[in-house]
């Protein structure tokens, strides 16, 4: 995969975090495709936009922060991206 396609997933990592931080749940929302999977810590498992939409409703009642650690980005093959 090219520097492009790892800039474009760091984008979209940045933008959920940004719209988490800023309690925006249709901002989480639009980081995601409709089919997306979405898995949180606590392994609570979405597989839908929707799905995390609501659960950062709940979630975020008592305000929480997040930053995300250091992220590294590996393609299982080139074809997936």
């Amino acid at each position: 995969m090219s520097q492009s396609d790892e800039d474009l997933i760091r984008e979209l990592e940045y933008r959920f975090n940004a719209a988490w931080n800023r309690h925006d749940p249709e901002g989480l929302a639009e980081a995601l495709t409709d089919d997306a999977h979405f898995i949180t810590v606590n392994a609570a498992w979405t597989t839908c936009r929707q799905g995390p939409h609501d659960l950062m409703q709940r979630l975020q009642a008592d305000r929480a922060r997040t930053k995300s650690p250091e992220m590294h980005v590996h393609f299982l093959t080139p074809d997936i991206g």
